[in-house]
C-alpha cells in the first residue's frame, strides 16, 4: 500500500494547480465549489481536458497509476475534500494554498501527516488498498 501512495498524492497534487486555484479568494466560496464541482464531475473534466491538453495528460497518468476501475474518481473526489480542508486551513489564501501544494509535490508525506483530516487520510489508505488489491489480482495467472 505505501508503494501507490506517494505516486497517488503527486498525480492528485498535480491536478490542483491546473485548475486555477489562484482565482479562489477569501471572499469567495463559490470558486471553492466550481472546482470541487469539476473535480468530482466527469462530464465536466472531459469538457476542460478538451480545452487543456495538460489536464489531459494528467487524467491520463492517473488511470495508468490507478486503473479505470472507479478508484480514479475516487481520487477526484478525495482531491475535492483535500481542497476544502486547504481552503479552510488558509481562509482561502491562493497564495498559501499553492506554497502548501508546492511542498506536497516536494513532500507528500509531510503535506499527508500535517495538512490531511482523518478523513482523507482514511480516504486515500482505501484507495491505495482498493489499488494494491487489483494489481495483486492482476498479477495472479
Amino acid at each position: 500500500m505505501k508503494s501507490i501512495i506517494l505516486p497517488l498524492f503527486f498525480l492528485v497534487f498535480s491536478v490542483l494547480p491546473t485548475i486555477s486555484l489562484a482565482d479562489l479568494d477569501s471572499a469567495s466560496d463559490e470558486a471553492l465549489q466550481n472546482t470541487q464541482k469539476f473535480l468530482v464531475n466527469k462530464e465536466e473534466r472531459e469538457i476542460f481536458k478538451g480545452t487543456d491538453p495538460s489536464l489531459k495528460k494528467i487524467d491520463k497518468d492517473l488511470e495508468k497509476l490507478v486503473g479505470d476501475k472507479g478508484q480514479k474518481e475516487e481520487v477526484y473526489k478525495a482531491t475535492a475534500k483535500i481542497l476544502e480542508d486547504l481552503a479552510r486551513e488558509t481562509g482561502g489564501d491562493p497564495e498559501k494554498m499553492l506554497q502548501i501544494m508546492e511542498q506536497a509535490q516536494k513532500d507528500p508525506k509531510a503535506f499527508y501527516l500535517k495538512h490531511l483530516s482523518k478523513e482523507n487520510k482514511k480516504a486515500i489508505r482505501g484507495i491505495a488498498e482498493d489499488i494494491d488489491k487489483i494489481n495483486v489480482d492482476s498479477t495472479k495467472p
